[in-house]
């Protein structure tokens, strides 16, 4: 429930902030961002650094909740504070301010609500990098798909060595890419 709770306040921001006028510029970039939540979970489907957690609705429930709505919802609030007047520098500022606003946001999220864990070493502070990284390389989307996709490969595989997370060949298999899906964002009544 607190995860709904949590989109629905997103969504109401979104609301109050009119950011659905920059929907049309911003669409392609959230798109990303959920691309980016969905290569995590595989990435790190045998060492998740961090998880969604709830006591009353399927993970599977949570993990598509905010990959797909929590998440964008987050990012376009962000990015639509983004004006062409501003200056490169200006812009950065911008993000260096909603990564610290989101992730005092998670760290209330996780010490006062219990709605996520973290592992192997992952703390609140390489959370806020990763909201750094992907305010940027949402804003980046919109201005080179090519770099961004060259950062976002080059910000993985850092991720992947620091916290040595397992890459297997079988990984990529389509049965297994199949029964990730399933795991991940697929509701079992018998599992969950």
């Amino acid at each position: 429930m607190k995860h709904i709770v949590m989109v629905l306040l997103l969504l109401l921001l979104n609301l109050k902030y009119k950011t659905w006028r920059k929907l049309p510029l911003y669409s392609s970039a959230l798109f990303y961002v959920s691309f980016v939540n969905i290569l995590y979970y595989f990435v790190c489907q045998k060492k998740l650094v961090w998880e969604f957690e709830s006591n009353n609705m399927p993970l599977p429930k949570v993990r598509v909740l905010q990959v797909f709505l929590g998440t964008p919802l987050l990012t376009l609030l962000c990015l639509s504070g983004l004006t062409n007047q501003q200056s490169f520098g200006m812009k950065i500022f911008h993000i260096v301010k909603c990564s610290l606003g989101s992730t005092l946001l998670e760290w209330l999220a996780k010490s006062k609500f219990d709605m996520i864990s973290f592992y192997h070493r992952w703390n609140i502070c390489w959370s806020g990098l990763i909201y750094f990284l992907q305010y940027l390389f949402s804003y980046l989307y919109t201005r080179s798909r090519f770099l961004t996709f060259i950062l976002t490969i080059l910000s993985t595989e850092m991720f992947v060595q620091l916290f040595k997370i397992p890459i297997s060949n079988s990984m990529f298999k389509p049965a297994a890419i199949k029964e990730f899906f399933k795991l991940t964002f697929i509701v079992n009544p018998e599992r969950d």
